[in-house]
């Protein structure tokens, strides 16, 4: 199937409700309006990419819908996978209320303990707060504002879109980059309990 980007966007938006049904169903009870909006648009630009601006060597798309329906499921696999890695929030990691080293209270016995404290990763969040405020002063501002309203301050795409008179799709894609930023600082947490 041939498209042209304009015909494109018409049959996108003619699928769209067939693929929120599709989004909904994969993710079940962690579904929401925000998360359905992204995935959508993540998938809708992505498979654009592809299809007018294929990579080297690759053959053309030839069933869009096919690969549409593919890239949405395999979005909906990628988000459900990061939420289920994701062993603390960005406002926990970030919350200032109790910064001061609790560790005796948490190890009550750490110098009896034969080879001390145990990493830093498995302590109770304390180490992880100060690495993601070190780690949002690495990211570019823009980034690190929008992680913050988004997963803070509990601000929708919506919300921040009317404070800030950004494209809702603008939006989306910015924040999966402000996350790839912050994941790529955290690099060394993952897999040890922590993001």
């Amino acid at each position: 199937m041939s498209l042209s980007e304009h015909e494109y966007l018409l049959y996108t938006s003619a699928l769209r409700a067939q693929l929120q049904v599709q989004i909904r169903q994969q993710l079940g009870e962690h579904s929401s309006p925000d998360a359905i909006a992204d995935i959508l648009d993540h998938t809708i630009q992505g498979v654009w990419e592809r299809v007018f601006r294929p990579p080297l060597g690759q053959p053309p798309v030839e069933n869009v819908e096919a690969y549409l329906r593919t890239a949405v499921r395999n979005n909906c696999q990628h988000y459900l996978r990061d939420l289920s890695n994701r062993a603390l929030s960005l406002s926990d990691l970030l919350d200032t209320d109790d910064d001061q080293d609790d560790t005796e209270n948490e190890y009550p016995y750490a110098e009896q303990m034969p080879f001390g404290l145990p990493p830093p990763y498995t302590r109770p969040n304390y180490d992880i707060r100060l690495d993601v405020r070190h780690a949002l002063t690495a990211i570019p501002t823009w980034a690190a504002d929008l992680l913050i309203r988004y997963y803070v301050e509990g601000m929708t795409l919506e919300e921040i879109q009317q404070e800030t008179g950004m494209p809702r799709s603008t939006l989306g894609d910015r924040l999966q980059r402000a996350r790839a930023w912050l994941r790529r600082e955290l690099r060394g947490y993952e897999g040890q309990g922590g993001l």
